[in-house]
């Protein structure tokens, strides 16, 4: 069974009540909202959740959105309000902060722009599908992040953390240096050749424009590629930027869960096989 760290919820999560939390099979569960209260302005869930992992703190923080109906059981309070009260506080006990959050990607835009202690955003919007975005690739602004609904896919994040850093995110491509490298001398080297036969000869000059000039965007595009990715480095070496690698695994149906839990022990592989390298 898969093992969850933070659930968090929407209002139509709330549709069955009260009665269904108190339940042995959901209490367990690790829910948590801000701003979820009962209909006697009650707390039922933990605003937030803090895992120390590999010796850092991360808080885990639910943003409940959505419209309850007439007869709900549960009031959804502002969520401006209850951020202002619990981000100080997470903050302190928090090397990062997550939040979980099931409004509207307007809202969500927001919310990023008004809490930028805030880290990360794991967002649910249905009308979106699979979604990356860097908010603003020039400060320390949230990343924001969410995979396609209905269990078809499942998002695999891994992260570069430099809690110092103020740039903001960077992606880090998922390529081989020294491969760039290989392929740049070799363009290079087949440049040297057209350009020696273009001087030699008179014949079918324009062919061999052609392929120079070929030859010439091509390595262009590849030290563009490899600048950027030696900047990266140099960057990440300075504390300056976080950065993240975000992969998307198409769930294929099959009963019960087990195919999300074979994709999530085969992630977990992956990523302890390129920790060792």
């Amino acid at each position: 069974m898969l093992k969850y760290d933070a659930i968090g919820l929407a209002a139509k999560d709330l549709a069955s009540g009260k009665n269904l939390f108190n339940k042995k099979e959901f209490t367990p569960l690790p829910f948590v909202s801000c701003n979820i209260k009962t209909d006697t302005q009650q707390k039922i869930f933990p605003s937030y959740r803090i895992k120390n992992i590999s010796g850092m703190r991360i808080g885990i923080i639910g943003v409940t959105g959505g419209k309850l109906p007439n007869n709900s059981q549960f009031i959804l309070g502002n969520w401006r309000d209850s951020l202002q009260k619990e981000i100080p506080v997470l903050q302190k006990k928090s090397d990062m902060i997550i939040a979980l959050s099931t409004m509207k990607m307007e809202k969500n835009l927001i919310l990023a722009k008004e809490f930028p202690q805030i880290n990360l955003i794991v967002s649910s919007c249905e009308e979106y599908g699979n979604t990356v975005k860097i908010l603003d690739p020039k400060q320390h602004t949230p990343l924001l992040v969410q995979v396609a609904g209905e269990g078809s896919m499942l998002g695999q994040l891994q992260i570069l953390w430099n809690k110092k850093a103020a740039k903001g995110w960077r992606e880090l491509p998922d390529e081989n240096v020294e491969q760039l490298k290989k392929k740049l001398i070799a363009k290079q080297k087949h440049l040297t050749v057209l350009n020696e036969k273009n001087a030699q000869t008179a014949d079918k000059k324009e062919e061999i424009l052609r392929y120079i000039n070929r030859d010439k965007r091509t390595i262009n595009r590849l030290q563009s590629r490899l600048d950027f990715l030696n900047n990266t480095k140099k960057a990440i070496e300075r504390e300056e930027i976080n950065g993240f690698t975000a992969r998307f695994r198409k769930v294929y149906p099959k009963t019960g869960s087990q195919e999300i839990i074979r994709l999530v022990e085969e992630a977990v592989k992956e990523i302890k096989n390129n920790s060792s390298h």
